[in-house]
């Protein structure tokens, strides 16, 4: 007679791995939780309400999105496989969640490999962001500005007293920013807390690094920001003066209680006032176009570098990498319908007979009729492949908008 096994072999494989699951998902699950809340805080509700981390802060907002999908993937999960194939768009719905899984994965692996470079090049990454930083804010852009004191651009004459103190209010505020950064770089944790803050980032994805180097990149370029929106202030006022002025030769008048040009009759005092005004902003006009021409070309660049960096969270984020992976390697796995091809039939094809021997017995019996039914016709069931514009649809929705948007004029 054979022995029963013991009590602890007739446990299941798979309960122990469980066991040590279930409490890393939970933990993961709090961590997760605990990181929604720091990034959904708000410090002063009745005072700012609204204002939280994921306000102002690009990589907060990504950490937010990312840690969202992640919380809510198990729920979807089950949802997908209860779900039957055979209803309307649930096949659409399960490749859909398979390709972000996908994205996310992938945005997992470059950013445990982007975290794994910034770990080995911490010190170099620090001194190359020191010395970009002193090279750019204090010897190019003070170089530039005190080249634009001292010449004419394009040969227009620009008015040397308004010259200086434009020129000299843009030295002073690089020289405040200068201070304040210095500052601020003493109040910061030191570099190896920072990277303790960086890293767990990166790790949740590329994407989340990306959305670092634009909060850093906003930060360090803030003053760039403040000498656009002052210039652009003057720029607006110089424009809408000439424009007032330039009404006063045509004797109309800006009527402000009805929102439009009215006519309006002008006594010569007034006619003699306006044009010394109107002489006077022309000729200083050049000096303050060349300087809003300066700070809009610097915010523009600014804007650009920051265009590229969410051009590349855009592709990392959601882009269809499963479908174009599948309809590469297996290209009848995504089809949008059937298609039948008439093929031969095999009774059609050409035979070769062997000549006959006719007798006078033979020819003296008269000919007998095909008893060969009529050849059917054959056709071949061909899956039709899926086009991949479809995969792409939100992405040109998103670059038509953008294009929409952001026009020569708009910019200019």
């Amino acid at each position: 007679s054979t022995q029963a096994p013991p009590r602890h072999a007739r446990r299941p494989v798979l309960r122990r791995p469980l066991c040590v699951a279930v409490p890393v998902l939970v933990s993961l699950r709090l961590a997760a939780a605990g990181w929604l809340w720091l990034v959904r805080f708000e410090p002063l509700p009745k005072l700012l309400p609204g204002w939280s981390l994921c306000c102002w802060s690009a990589s907060a907002q990504r950490t937010e999105a990312c840690l969202v999908r992640m919380v809510e993937w198990p729920h979807r999960y089950v949802g997908l496989r209860d779900r039957p194939l055979w209803q309307p768009g649930a096949i659409l719905e399960r490749m859909h969640t398979y390709g972000e899984l996908a994205c996310t994965l992938l945005d997992c692996a470059l950013g445990a490999a982007l975290a794994l470079f910034i770990s080995r090049r911490w010190r170099e990454l620090c001194a190359a962001a020191a010395t970009i930083q002193a090279s750019v804010h204090d010897s190019w852009l003070p170089g530039v500005v005190e080249h634009l004191m001292g010449v004419d651009p394009g040969g227009i004459k620009l008015n040397p007293n308004l010259n200086v103190t434009l020129g000299s209010v843009v030295l002073g505020m690089l020289r405040v920013w200068r201070d304040v950064l210095v500052l601020l770089l003493h109040m910061l944790p030191s570099s190896a807390s920072l990277l303790l803050l960086v890293l767990p980032g990166c790790c949740l994805g590329a994407s989340v690094g990306a959305t670092i180097a634009i909060d850093v990149l906003t930060l360090s370029c803030l003053h760039l920001y403040c000498l656009y929106r002052a210039t652009a202030a003057l720029y607006s006022g110089y424009l809408a003066a000439l424009y007032s002025l330039f009404n006063l030769f045509r004797g109309l008048k800006y009527n402000a209680l009805r929102g439009r040009v009215d006519t309006c009759d002008y006594d010569t005092e007034q006619l003699l006032l306006g044009t010394l005004f109107f002489t006077v902003l022309v000729f200083l006009f050049p000096t303050v176009g060349a300087y809003y021409l300066l700070t809009s070309s610097l915010w523009l660049a600014v804007l650009v570098a920051k265009g590229l960096l969410g051009s590349l969270l855009f592709v990392l984020v959601d882009f269809p990498w499963l479908e174009l992976a599948i309809s590469l390697l297996r290209p009848t796995t995504l089809h949008s319908g059937v298609r039948f091809r008439p093929i031969a039939h095999p009774n059609d094809r050409g035979t070769t007979s062997s000549p006959t021997i006719t007798t006078p017995a033979a020819a003296a019996t008269p000919p007998t009729l095909p008893t060969t039914p009529p050849a059917a016709t054959v056709f071949a069931l061909e899956l039709q492949p899926a086009a991949l514009a479809p995969f792409f649809a939100r992405h040109r929705q998103v670059a038509t908008a953008l294009l929409e948007h952001y026009t020569l004029g708009y910019l200019m």
